[in-house]
């Protein structure tokens, strides 16, 4: 046992009294180490330049695999496959959801237009009570209206120009027996 130093002297060479970290939970029958069937074989890389701190390393040999790097490497594999599957699989669920969210997105831009085009709509029919109201002369003819009148009035027209030729036509051969019946009383005379 070292005895304790003295109050103010120190002295080289000793060792201190700390003990390393010890685990808390500890096993209380520790595993056996596995032990290496094959000899793991690794060369060491040439160093050109020794000045550098970083080296590349290059090796000429690959060592080894150990069999449980085997089925460690197998099992990676298999969850990477795995997660491989669930990455497609989310993919296209998400496309899904985008292709009905588009869907619902379009469908809703239709009912705006729709929505903005009964609006306007509503606005010139408001408009319209609004002049009529306000309107004091004649009301407004439709269009089928004036044609109507139109046709008629150009009828009629052609009918007193029909009759007003008739009656020329008349009068010209009143005139025309007249004149004749001149000739002829003038002549008896």
């Amino acid at each position: 046992m070292i005895p304790p130093p003295a109050a103010g002297a120190k002295k080289t060479g000793q060792k201190s009294r700390r003990r390393p970290l010890q685990p808390r939970n500890f096993l209380a029958t520790p595993t056996p180490l596995k032990k290496i069937t094959e000899p793991i074989h690794f060369q060491i890389a040439n160093i050109v330049d020794s000045n550098k701190e970083n080296h590349p390393v290059v090796e000429d040999a690959i060592a080894p695999f150990d069999p449980s790097l085997a089925e460690e490497l197998v099992a990676i594999r298999r969850k990477l496959e795995r997660l491989r599957l669930e990455k497609e699989k989310t993919e296209r669920v998400l496309k899904e959801r985008d292709f009905v969210l588009e869907k619902r997105m379009r469908d809703w831009e239709k009912r705006v237009e729709e929505q903005n085009r009964v609006e306007m709509e509503i606005k010139k029919i408001l408009k319209l009570k609004e002049l009529k109201s306000s309107w004091t002369g004649e009301p407004l003819k439709s269009l089928r209206e004036a044609e109507r009148e139109g046709r008629i009035k150009t009828n009629q027209f052609q009918d007193e120009e029909g009759v007003k030729m008739k009656q020329t036509a008349e009068k010209e051969d009143e005139l025309q027996s007249c004149s004749k019946g001149d000739k002829s009383v003038t002549s008896k005379l």
